[in-house]
């Protein structure tokens, strides 16, 4: 009887290991991404890089899918450099004590043409909940999503709504089946 437990403890075991096992690997090419963002009420464009990433994605088991990303704020890019160097400043994000954005996945939802992935967006030290709508098209990770600056102690503008920061993502992969 001790013998029938043990065997079934370590069969449940193994049953869990490989199906967290066969969860596929999609590697993000972090040097050829994209992530653009635009101030929707100044029209500003940018660009943020210094991207590192770790995806585990299985269409039939979202569960066990997940994305952690980091990005690097002293890659901030604007086209103007004045501009750049203020926002790294201490009243904006303050590169020089967080010099990272991160994001990690909380969850990921089948939608009818992508997915919603909804996570935790640190920027100084600030936390929110964010989400981006995304899917694959020709080798491509793409997607979009909104956040408000206010959240993160960022205020470009007393009105709300003109602290809206419009993100898109261009994500170059492998190890995702067309």
């Amino acid at each position: 009887m001790l013998f029938e437990k043990k065997l079934l403890g370590i069969t449940a075991l193994f049953l869990l290991a490989v199906s967290f096992l066969s969860t596929p690997t999609i590697n993000v090419k972090d040097d050829l991404a994209t992530i653009r963002l635009q101030l929707v009420s100044d029209g500003i464009l940018g660009t943020i890089s210094g991207l590192k990433t770790t995806v585990e994605f299985d269409p039939e088991n979202l569960e066990k899918s997940f994305v952690k990303a980091t990005l690097q704020v002293k890659t901030l890019s604007t086209g103007n450099m004045v501009r750049d160097i203020k926002l790294g400043s201490r009243k904006y994000l303050y590169k020089k004590k967080f010099p990272t954005v991160t994001f990690k996945s909380l969850y990921i939802r089948d939608l009818y043409d992508g997915y919603l992935i909804v996570g935790d967006l640190t920027i100084k030290d600030q936390t929110k909940q964010v989400a981006f709508d995304v899917a694959y098209r020709e080798g491509k990770i793409v997607g979009a999503g909104s956040i408000n600056l206010l959240d993160f102690d960022i205020k470009m503008s007393d009105k709300r709504f003109e602290n809206k920061l419009d993100v898109y993502i261009d994500l170059p992969v492998s190890g995702m089946a067309e």
